[in-house]
């Protein structure tokens, strides 16, 4: 995984840290509820789908991107 990609889930990890708790969490639950689905699920996430997004980071993005995962956790 390239520095890139660690540092975009890093940072990732620390917003949900830092909204975790506050007014905002239950507002972004209610946002991320719509996405939610069931495991067997032709849309759960897996670990095919996360390497071929890496890939995908990998072609876009360079050393001067941006990047924010805006998936939802589930």
């Amino acid at each position: 995984m390239s520095l890139q990609v660690k540092s975009a889930l890093e940072i990732r990890n620390r917003l949900k840290e830092a909204i975790k708790g506050t007014y905002l969490e239950g507002f972004i639950r209610q946002l991320y509820a719509p996405f939610k689905h069931q495991k067997n699920t032709k849309f759960s996430i897996n670990s095919e789908d996360n390497n071929l997004t890496i890939k995908i980071l990998h072609r876009i993005l360079n050393e001067k991107s941006n990047c924010i995962d805006i998936g939802p956790h589930n």
